[in-house]
């Protein structure tokens, strides 16, 4: 988002970008005014703080109950800043803003969405893969490849909308109630459709094929950083030369126990002539070291 505001400003645009205050400097330094954002509007994941749960459970009660926590953190709890720290930034503008930009995890724009009257367009930015439910695809964070064969997800994705998070649909409702706009038209990862445009910023070869894809959907490709100028190498990188190298990581959900991929990863390529690197995901680097 910050190369985005960035290209604004080098095209001619005023642009002013709400975030938390650690981006203050990034935000000023490339050209952007900072509008800050308080620290209850930031969206916090919990599985890299998260213990692991006391007693054991099925891998898969185990991800339905940290994928519902996670969407009440990322998407639910800093709804409410958010939106206000938004409205005051739009009232506080000299001129009307021309359009919203936000990425896909800031529903503080939802209201916006769902009150009436006239509003600035509001452009999305896809950042991680494409959330939109489909008749084509299972369910956002299923984890399951279509089949082969063509097959109709409708029946799974309304068990996955209705039931098993049907709670945490109540209460985005709810909040959006306290707001005073409507409830939720669409199911909260779906919250994309309601914008002017989603601009997903990726190809569509990586996204699963959906024959019911909405029409506000763009792809536009990758946001490349600019190359750096001379750019000074760490101690390691003669390490690479001639090497293969393997990225372990387990992610950004499921990365409690790094003992599910990370440690068996690095046993395994133990005896390779291979650089290993990994990444956990927010967790603290000496939380698996003892059983390597």
């Amino acid at each position: 988002m910050l190369r985005i505001g960035q290209d604004l400003v080098r095209r001619g645009h005023q642009v002013r970008m709400l975030t938390g205050a650690r981006f203050a400097g990034a935000a000023r330094a490339a050209g952007l005014g900072f509008v800050p954002l308080p620290q209850s509007g930031a969206a916090e994941g919990q599985s890299a703080s998260r213990p692991p749960h006391p007693v054991p459970m099925p891998c898969v009660l185990r991800r339905y109950l940290r994928g519902r926590a996670d969407m009440r953190s990322l998407f639910i709890t800093p709804l409410t800043t958010q939106h206000r720290a938004l409205t005051a930034a739009l009232a506080a503008d000299d001129a009307c803003a021309d359009a919203v930009l936000v990425d896909v995890g800031f529903t503080g724009v939802l209201p916006l969405l769902l009150a009436a009257g006239p509003r600035p367009p509001v452009l999305v930015f896809g950042v991680v893969p494409l959330m939109l439910s489909s008749a084509d695809t299972a369910p956002f964070g299923m984890a399951r490849r279509p089949a082969p064969d063509p097959a109709d997800y409708r029946a799974m994705t309304w068990v996955v909308h209705r039931l098993l998070f049907g709670g945490t649909q109540a209460r985005v409702s709810r909040v959006l109630r306290e707001l005073g706009v409507r409830k939720m038209p669409v199911f909260l990862s779906d919250w994309p459709r309601m914008a002017d445009r989603l601009i997903q910023l990726t190809v569509p070869a990586l996204e699963y094929p959906r024959r019911d894809l909405p029409n506000t959907v763009t792809f536009a490709g990758p946001v490349l950083p600019s190359p750096l100028p001379g750019p000074t190498l760490p101690g390691w990188w003669p390490q690479l030369a001639g090497r293969r190298v393997v990225h372990v990581t387990q992610g950004t959900w499921d990365n409690t126990d790094l003992g599910r991929l990370v440690t068996p990863a690095i046993r395994g390529l133990a005896g390779d002539d291979v650089l290993v690197v990994v990444s956990t995901g927010g967790r603290p680097v000496k939380a698996d070291r003892k059983s390597v």
